[in-house]
């Protein structure tokens, strides 16, 4: 089980995944519920893109000697990020010493780091599973944060009438409003990335006259 867990935190933040955007469309005088599926961007790439952090995905620290202690939601992007790195090149350097493998690969970037540490844990099921499970928490506590600190976990609804000033692609919001406004890309195509958030997106919808 830690195994899976482990492949699908990994696939989340590396790869991304599809998501259900609902939105209302007017239809003779009347307005009826609509859906698209849209292709989100990795969450690593969510904060990098989020934060304006290197392409290579690199801590501006080093990695630790243990992981560090972080209250969830209360840190910035960018500092997430960071710490997600960190934590990572830790993990990565534990199991490279189990598997008498060469250190060195720990100070590989992101995201070589996952792949090679979610295929690495593979080997060691059964012999190591208790780091496995450590593994396996720790990616579980990233996806957490990460879907916590870009609001991904609100219920999301299109924006009407707006379009993202930089690849064009559909605007969402949580549909109580709660969140930064995000862009979800088009039906197929991973999102771009912008965000307004929460300060800035009340001009967007006094644009459009409001959500509808």
């Amino acid at each position: 089980m830690s195994i899976r867990e482990i492949e699908q935190n990994v696939a989340l933040l590396v790869n991304g995944w599809e998501e259900r955007i609902e939105y209302r469309v007017k239809v003779s005088g009347q307005l009826e519920e609509r859906a698209n599926t849209v292709r989100m961007a990795g969450l690593l790439e969510q904060l990098r893109k989020h934060t304006g952090t290197t392409q290579n995905g690199r801590a501006e620290r080093g990695s630790p000697n243990k992981p560090g202690s972080r209250p969830p939601g209360s840190t910035t992007g960018f500092m997430l990020l960071d710490e997600i790195t960190a934590e990572a090149g830790y993990w990565t350097d534990r199991v490279l010493i189990e598997r008498g493998l060469d250190r060195t690969w720990a100070l590989r970037p992101m995201p070589d780091l996952l792949l090679f540490m979610r295929d690495e844990t593979r080997r060691l099921e059964e012999t190591h599973p208790g780091l496995v499970a450590d593994i396996a928490a720790a990616t579980r506590a990233w996806v957490r944060d990460a879907r916590r600190l870009l609001s991904l976990d609100a219920r999301t609804v299109m924006i009407a009438g707006t379009v993202c000033g930089e690849c064009g692609g559909g605007l969402a919001v949580a549909d109580d409003a709660s969140t930064a406004v995000r862009c979800i890309g088009h039906p197929g195509t991973a999102a771009c990335g912008v965000r307004y958030e929460r300060h800035e997106w009340l001009g967007l919808l006094e644009a459009q006259g409001g959500r509808s």
